[in-house]
């Protein structure tokens, strides 16, 4: 077993596409896909599964990733050790972010006003139980991840039994976002109905863990009767916004994008008519880890602090 093996199924894992961590690690497609089949062989078990949304892990697979990430992080901070031009007196802020907008730009905030520190910033993203066990595992000092309400008992219990906690820190609501090539972009309204949407695709984003995004449109009563486009990350799933008259569905707090121009001009939010589902978003860490400054600075710059 190789260490590249490994980030080669870590890639695969975020991607959903081998052809896609070919392209992002540069080894060829045909020598990643043998590299796995011999890593699987190795192991005497099946670690991706091909379907016609892309490549998922199977069960074996996710505990494979789940051990894999944290070896591969900490054989990357071993390779750090020698650096001279890191000062000691550097702070250092990991996040784990569950694909939010706003938490980047709140990031490249912070950044900016302490361009004269020593500063090191971990910026990853995951599926909510990615963030959860990012945390956990201690190789995110915070996780920042909303829940639904009508899954939060569930989801607090995860929460819990893996020694973290949460802090609310808004409740957002479930609403609807679209681009210009949506008619109901255009309309003076600002609410939008379930039955408004039953002619256009929906975008969703494909989950590693329960408690999907496409679970949110058939709980407020959504059924895509004009088709679902599942995407793996925030980039394709703008693009198709913007290019398509599909729509999402989004936790929207008008804090949280008040300062968002993307949002303001190329997409377009609409709250949804007679929901009934919200969406608690916070904070998790570990249960009695101190926040370092710059985490207590930066989650409450995500609150307007």
């Amino acid at each position: 077993m190789k260490i590249e093996q490994l980030r080669y199924i870590l890639e695969i894992a975020k991607t959903g596409s081998i052809n896609q961590a070919a392209s992002n690690l540069y080894p060829s497609q045909p020598n990643l896909s043998q590299s796995i089949r011999m890593l699987e062989d190795e192991l005497g078990c099946v670690l991706i599964c091909r379907t016609r949304r892309g490549v998922t892990l199977t069960p074996e697979g996710q505990d494979f990733v789940n051990y894999a990430r944290p070896i591969i992080e900490q054989f990357d901070h071993l390779r750090t050790i020698g650096r001279t031009t890191q000062s000691k007196n550097t702070q250092c802020l990991s996040i784990a972010n569950m694909r939010f907008r706003f938490v980047n730009l709140a990031a490249a905030e912070m950044l900016n006003r302490h361009q004269e520190d020593p500063f090191r910033l971990i910026m990853r993203e995951f599926s909510r139980d990615g963030v959860l066990n990012t945390v956990a595992d201690g190789n995110a000092e915070i996780g920042i991840i909303n829940i639904l309400s009508c899954y939060k008992k569930d989801i607090l219990n995860q929460i819990h039994s893996r020694d973290l906690t949460f802090t609310k820190l808004s409740t957002d609501d479930v609403a609807i976002v679209l681009g210009p090539q949506n008619p109901l972009f255009h309309q003076e309204s600002d609410t939008v109905s379930v039955e408004e949407l039953a002619d256009y695709p929906l975008i969703s984003y494909e989950e590693m863990d329960h408690y999907h995004y496409s679970d949110r449109a058939w709980l407020i009563g959504i059924r895509p009767s004009a088709g679902e486009i599942i995407v793996n990350g925030k980039d394709e799933l703008n693009t198709l916004l913007e290019h398509t008259n599909a729509f999402s569905v989004i936790s929207y707090n008008d804090l949280h994008y008040a300062n968002l121009p993307f949002y303001r001009s190329r997409l377009r939010t609409l709250h949804l008519k007679d929901c009934e589902l919200f969406l608690e978003f916070g904070v998790v860490a570990r249960k009695g880890h101190a926040l370092s400054d710059l985490a207590r600075e930066f989650v409450e710059s995500l609150v307007g602090g």
